[in-house]
């Protein structure tokens, strides 16, 4: 059993609190104000700490899961909190550029504490699952001590490294791909609804879709690295022409095709460098280029 302190009970903080709950730790949590949430967890086993700085105090491991960096420099700068870090590990978990990783990592371990900057890729409902991910970046030998209480909320998680910039940049880059997936569920949906199929229905056949894009990330990648974008599978000429059907099928049934529209604006870039006859991993060359380049 650990003892573990939790800052910031909102959907996600108590989530995590009420999962090291359940993992038999001991918890103390504390939240700027006082919620629902506290009262459950308090009466599932958890310590109500009146302050963050006795939040901190009373465990050698305090995870922090705020809404936004901003608001943990606030908690940070509450009196007495570097204080009673001093000689423990935070774990943050708030969402956070690279400039704000690492300029709040200095101010940890200027303190006397040491760090662990982690993202969660995931929402509440999957905290505590196997495959869930939660990557982290800090001093290696931290996650090491701490590895095994941190598993019990995210049984595929990941360790990335000392410095929190690449691992960073991986989470943002991972939901960027996350939401523009949904958005084209979200999207085709929207169009089967208008054609008579549920949404549910519509679902239900995505599994195979989800495979085959699984498998074209993976070929995508190995083109990309190798250079290699000869067009043997589909090319960028022949996806534009179904991505334009895609758009006006859309479209004439009364849907945005905002996203279907963004691909074929990807597509006629990749076309009009001279990239049509090339595999669609093409248009990662076009991405790519910066405005300056």
């Amino acid at each position: 059993m650990a003892q573990v302190s939790v800052l910031g009970l909102g959907a996600m903080g108590s989530t995590l609190a009420r999962t090291l709950l359940e993992r038999g730790h001991d918890v103390t949590v504390w939240n700027r104000s006082d919620s629902e949430r506290t009262g459950a967890l308090e009466a599932a086993g958890a310590r109500r700490a009146a302050s963050p700085a006795a939040a901190a105090s009373a465990a050698p491991l305090v995870l922090m899961c705020v809404t936004d960096y901003p608001a943990a420099e606030e908690v940070l700068a509450a009196p007495g909190v570097l204080g009673a870090l001093a000689g423990r590990t935070l774990v943050q978990l708030t969402n956070g550029n690279e400039e704000q990783v690492h300029s709040q990592l200095a101010t940890v371990r200027a303190a006397g504490a040491r760090m662990l900057a982690g993202g969660i890729l995931g929402y509440p409902r999957h905290i505590g699952r196997r495959e869930t991910v939660i990557m982290y970046a800090g001093d290696a030998e931290v996650f090491a001590e701490h590895e095994a209480t941190l598993a019990g909320l995210a049984g595929a998680q990941r360790y990335l490294g000392e410095d929190p910039g690449p691992p960073n940049a991986v989470y943002v880059a991972a939901f960027g791909f996350y939401f523009a997936a949904l958005a084209g569920f979200l999207e085709a949906a929207a169009l089967a609804e208008s054609r008579g199929v549920p949404p549910a229905e519509f679902a239900a056949a995505m599994p195979g879709m989800a495979a085959l894009l699984l498998d074209h990330i993976d070929d995508a990648a190995r083109r990309i690295e190798t250079g290699d974008f000869a067009g043997d599978q589909a090319t960028v000429d022949v996806h534009l022409v179904g991505s334009e059907r895609r758009r006006r099928t859309l479209e004439d049934a009364g849907l945005q095709a905002l996203m279907t529209g963004a691909f074929v604006g990807y597509c006629r870039q990749a076309q009009e460098a001279g990239d049509g006859g090339e595999d669609i991993a093409a248009l990662f060359k076009r991405i790519a280029v910066r405005p300056d380049a």
